[in-house]
């Protein structure tokens, strides 16, 4: 069963309910449960906590799961730390890609103040954005492309809407077919845009945070990431 707003499987019968956090936790009853899966459990909510240390809940088995599991404090809720591979041994089964890494330029970010985010301490946005929409960084972003991408499909990272939307715009005008995604993209946008990267309509998508955590677009062979990161766990979730 599921348990989403609006959706028509809701069936509360049934053993295996897959559940959005948003919705579980607007909930006053929950279906009782023997174990309790949470995926992406750096997204910590503090409903989690809460049901973790509820009395009624204590013989119940919580399993977090994460490529990241670096959230501060995490560790409060969990007795063990179980790790099943390293990025290196996927790479070495080849279950995920080996990888080039190149840096063609360095922005000044001395002036950008660091601040909390929901992924660690990071770059201030709005000023990360205004140094990375410089000219000169937003023609490299595009002429290293051009230089080095190969052609592959690939997924650009930018700070912004007005950061992702003059990548796009510069990526363009070089004849470099361009989408673009961002939160008020609608799914069915979506949709569309990766089947046109997927078949080669589009070589590049411009996306601000909506294609990092639980993207599977295998066809992907290359990521240009305009978006500076302090966080560890947000550079990791990208790549």
């Amino acid at each position: 069963g599921v348990i989403q707003s609006n959706h028509p499987m809701t069936n509360w019968s049934r053993p295996v309910q897959v559940c959005s956090v948003q919705t579980l936790q607007r909930r006053k009853v929950l279906p009782k449960a023997d174990v309790v899966l949470i995926d992406e459990a750096h997204r910590w909510f503090k409903f989690y906590g809460d049901w973790i240390n509820n009395p009624e809940w204590a013989a119940t088995y919580f399993v977090g799961m994460s490529a990241t599991p670096w959230t501060k404090g995490i560790g409060k809720f969990f007795d063990d730390l179980v790790t099943a591979a390293t990025t290196q041994d996927l790479i070495d089964k080849g279950f995920l890609s080996p990888f080039k890494v190149y840096a063609p330029s360095h922005p000044d970010l001395t002036g950008v103040k660091t601040v909390k985010t929901d992924h660690g301490d990071d770059y201030q946005e709005k000023a990360l954005s205004k140094v990375m929409q410089g000219a000169k960084l937003i023609a490299d972003a595009v002429s290293t492309w051009l230089r080095l991408g190969e052609n592959r499909p690939t997924l650009v990272f930018a700070v912004d809407r007005a950061h992702g939307q003059a990548l796009a715009e510069k990526f363009t005008k070089a004849g470099v077919p361009t989408g673009y995604i961002d939160g008020k993209t609608p799914m069915v946008e979506r949709t569309k845009i990766e089947a046109k990267l997927r078949n080669g309509v589009l070589k590049v998508v411009v996306n601000i945070g909506c294609l990092t955590l639980g993207t599977d677009w295998p066809f992907v062979s290359c990521i240009s990431l305009c978006r500076p990161t302090k966080s560890e766990m947000l550079y990791c979730q990208i790549i």
